[in-house]
């Protein structure tokens, strides 16, 4: 079952290239994928079940559906920015020879999660939570 897969994400590809329009007729699909008519409907239909894809109703046209949304932030949700910002906030902190802050909005405030500071003797010491 791994061509069905590989076909599957042929069309999820199509369905999401930001150069192409955004609804698309299996007619269209077909064409752009090299596959048959009856194969991009099965795969749709599949993919419809998961939210992966949406059906437009009226006209009968597909598009990314909504559950894509939700894989991106739950994935955006495990990602610890503050060691992905740490190498850069070193070098910045080098070069520029001032302490440098990683900071999360909380409310109109925000709140520092992270803290490289100045190489100087003299400088300005923010902790963290604050």
């Amino acid at each position: 079952m791994v061509q069905s897969i590989d076909r599957a994400i042929s069309i999820i590809k199509l369905l999401n290239s930001t150069n192409e329009k955004e609804y698309w007729a299996i007619s269209n699909i077909a064409d752009r994928t090299h596959l048959p008519v009856s194969t991009v409907h099965r795969l749709l239909n599949s993919l419809i079940k998961h939210g992966l894809v949406t059906q437009i109703s009226e006209t009968k046209q597909y598009k990314i559906g909504p559950m894509w949304m939700e894989i991106g932030l739950r994935q955006l949700e495990k990602v610890d920015y503050r060691s992905v910002a740490r190498e850069v906030m070193k070098r910045l902190a080098s070069e520029v020879e001032e302490s440098v802050y990683l900071n999360i909005p909380n409310g109109t405030h925000s709140i520092i999660i992270e803290r490289m500071d100045s190489p100087l003797k003299i400088r300005v010491i923010d902790n963290l939570g604050e």
